[in-house]
């Protein structure tokens, strides 16, 4: 399948902080980030006339996120700040998404989402 794979991906990703503001505006409802990140895949892919991904293809690509590798340096830098200070994340990310961050060799004291509380950042309720 012939597409502009980067511009479908750029496109992709500068859809996420718009969509989040627009749930804390409170002019979208509260949906997990992965409903959202299928929002706005869905409306992409319209946009650039894709419209043969199945409901799996579409939802194995929304699955990616789960998988990013952390950056190369965090490891080591979250070690040795583990060494004198507790560490903890404030992310956007759903729970389950960021207990995978074990399996990126992250670790941390703490693990906080915003779903807890049904917004994103940077709702002043999540800081």
């Amino acid at each position: 399948m012939q597409a502009d794979w980067l511009g479908l991906t750029t496109a992709w990703r500068s859809r996420y902080s718009p969509t989040l503001l627009r749930v804390v505006s409170g002019e979208v409802p509260w949906r997990s980030l992965d409903e959202l990140h299928r929002m706005m895949l869905d409306d992409v892919l319209t946009e650039h006339g894709l419209t043969g991904f199945t409901d799996t293809d579409r939802a194995e690509l929304v699955s990616a996120w789960h998988r990013l590798s952390p950056w190369p340096d965090s490891r080591d830098g979250l070690s040795r700040l583990r060494e004198t200070h507790i560490t903890a994340t404030l992310s956007n990310g759903s729970t389950a998404l960021l207990s995978r961050a074990r399996a990126g060799g992250l670790t941390f004291d703490a693990i906080l989402s915003a779903e807890l509380i049904h917004s994103y950042k940077p709702d002043r309720r999540c800081t």
